[in-house]
């Protein structure tokens, strides 16, 4: 009986390793919607309405796009980049951006405040269609890997099964 719960427990956490995985995928994509979402608002806000950046980041519609952005308007550090390298710093333990996105944000909020409007404007669209390009790219590593990690976590768990019976 002991060796039956020892093996389904064997199983159970292989197979979780993988769903936990597939969820990482899962979250990257969200968040870097999010981050779509976000820098297509502030674009939007700036050409056409002009509107200040303390403003947009205390925005209702911004809050709502995650526990980032609460983060970034909750700060009480004056700089945006200085808010945002304050977040980033706490956010980065949970969050499931790679590097190269992490990069991309990094230049968004480096400039974004610090140049001309049109230069804004030209910087914003060039990082969204980077952010899309890392959005499509985590697409596909859903699609492909997500259900490929739960499979294996499946089959770890069986030959993990197997060699100990």
């Amino acid at each position: 009986m002991l060796k039956g719960l020892f093996l389904s427990l064997i199983f159970v956490i292989c197979t979780a390793m993988g769903v936990i995985k597939r969820q990482e995928l899962k979250n990257r994509k969200d968040e870097l919607e999010c981050m779509i979402i976000f820098t297509e608002y502030v674009k939007n806000e700036i050409l056409y309405r002009n509107t200040p950046l303390n403003l947009i980041i205390n925005d209702e519609r911004v809050l709502k796009l995650g526990q980032f952005f609460r983060n970034l308007s909750s700060s009480e550090k004056t700089q945006l980049y200085d808010r945002y390298d304050e977040v980033k710093t706490n956010y980065l333990n949970s969050s499931s951006l790679t590097v190269d996105d992490i990069q991309c944000l990094d230049r968004l909020f480096s400039l974004l405040g610090k140049t001309q409007e049109e230069d804004q404007i030209k910087l914003l669209d060039n990082v969204i269609n980077e952010l899309v390009k890392h959005r499509n790219d985590s697409v596909s590593d859903f699609e492909t890997k997500g259900s490929v990690s739960v499979k294996i976590g499946i089959a770890v768990g069986l030959f993990a099964v197997m060699i100990c019976i």
